[in-house]
């Protein structure tokens, strides 16, 4: 691949994992868990949504991340983690 297609894919792959890890947190944030609110990830910068662990060494051992929440802290129980992850 050239420089352009790579940087355009990097953009994207950024701009995609962005909006999907603030829509997680705005999620839960409305289903009643303050987490993501409180670690101030409910915005579009990518800057907040890194973690050493869970956005860096963890999906590079085992393929995959997780958005952080508190499921007894969420207004419906444990059951709607589904929505949450």
């Amino acid at each position: 691949m050239d420089v352009l297609t790579m940087t355009g894919v990097t953009v994207v792959a950024v701009l995609s994992i962005t909006s999907h890890e603030a829509a997680h947190g705005f999620v839960a944030d409305r289903l009643g868990d303050p987490t993501a609110r409180e670690r101030g990830r409910l915005t579009l910068n990518p800057i907040p949504h890194i973690d050493l662990f869970f956005t860096i060494l963890l999906p590079a051992l085992y393929g995959n991340s997780m958005a952080p929440f508190h499921e007894l802290e969420s207004r419906h129980g444990w059951y709607l983690h589904v929505l949450f992850a």
